[in-house]
């Protein structure tokens, strides 16, 4: 198992998922009068201080900050994260409101577990891929720090939800071999992974915002609704999951993006951007999960050598992959509430699993 390109990956596609959909954020549906082609290439921009091609936005920025924090102490601190995102402030470029008014009341001096905003954005899951990579095989701890990690800015039930359940998706793909799977394979198994992680989570009910009508529901339920139409179109997907920074659309969107094109990194990224509205945050959780799936070898060279902070985030995935201690990757890995290793590659792979 080639770790190094997996980690580096799950870097690469959350960073070049919100590069690619950059130009497409908030503008409704625009992208989706676009061709695949059209959008596969960076744009500049007229945004933050006249950007380049390649240019990341917040998605990737926070993202950074979680990781380089992780690096630093090899652990979690919240404190530590709270100062990050505070010095990131001034730098901030497309910040979500609920993240923007948590960073105010930090700045202020209000404790990290006091200042998260009873939100449901996304914010906290798309900056989440790190807690992956530094807990690649253990659930609790994984559990834990992706709930952490979103309270301090996101402390509604479903935002940290949402944390947990794409550090899960993340670190499960880092153990599978793409060669090994087949699409009914990954899907079956990693939605009875997703259930295992998800149990015991707290998450209110809520609203949602469909197209077909006000209904009541739980992030969870939606996810599992990304399995049950893994063979929609994009419209059909999109006009059902619907994909604004609510958590509850983005979140299952950018699943449903991995789970029907899988084995092609490039068209899970650009349909994620093809869904126009929360362009770069779909299309950058999406990366985070194919990037981690296939390696950075399978992701467009193009896309990475015009990509911002291309150096930096190899060398955090590089740090991250030594702090995960390597050499107990292949290992059997723990046993956590009902979440049991897997054998595959004639039981060399040690993963996070939900069989």
């Amino acid at each position: 198992m080639d770790y190094k390109s997996k980690y580096r990956g799950a870097l690469l596609g959350t960073a070049i998922g919100d590069a690619l959909g950059r130009p497409w954020e908030a503008r409704g549906a625009a992208a989706n009068g676009e061709s695949l082609e059209s959008l596969a290439r960076y744009r500049s921009w007229r945004g933050w201080r006249g950007g380049p091609v390649g240019t990341v936005t917040d998605d990737t920025q926070l993202t950074i900050c979680v990781a380089e924090s992780l690096c630093a102490l090899g652990r979690l601190a919240p404190e530590d994260l709270a100062r990050r995102f505070v010095r990131w402030m001034p730098e901030a470029r497309g910040p979500g409101v609920a993240t923007l008014r948590a960073v105010e009341e930090l700045a202020r001096g209000v404790p990290w577990d006091r200042a998260g905003v009873d939100s449901a954005g996304n914010g906290a899951a798309m900056r989440v891929a790190p807690i992956a990579l530094f807990h690649p095989v253990a659930i609790e701890p994984l559990r834990y720090d992706a709930a952490v990690s979103a309270v301090g800015t996101h402390a509604n039930q479903m935002a940290v939800a949402s944390a947990i359940a794409q550090a899960f998706m993340v670190a499960w793909c880092l153990h599978r071999q793409p060669r090994a799977l087949t699409g009914e394979s990954l899907r079956s198994e990693l939605l009875a992974g997703l259930v295992v992680v998800l149990a015991g989570v707290a998450e209110s009910e809520v609203r949602e915002r469909r197209k077909d009508g006000p209904a009541i529901t739980r992030l969870r339920d939606r996810l599992v609704e990304a399995f049950d139409m893994r063979f929609a179109s994009p419209k059909e997907a999109f006009d059902h999951f619907h994909n604004g920074a609510f958590v509850l659309e983005s979140l299952p969107a950018a699943l449903w993006c991995f789970l029907r094109f899988w084995d092609d990194p490039r068209q899970v990224i650009l349909t994620a951007v093809q869904g126009g509205y929360d362009a770069d945050t779909v299309a950058s959780m999406a990366g985070a999960l194919v990037g981690a799936l296939h390696g950075e070898g399978a992701l467009p060279t193009a896309w990475i050598e015009d990509l911002e902070y291309v150096t930096e985030l190899r060398g955090l995935a590089d740090s991250l992959l030594t702090l995960a201690a390597p050499s107990r990757l292949p290992a059997a890995g723990p046993v956590d509430e009902g979440v049991s290793p897997s054998a595959e590659d004639g039981g060399e792979d040690g993963m996070i699993t939900g069989k």
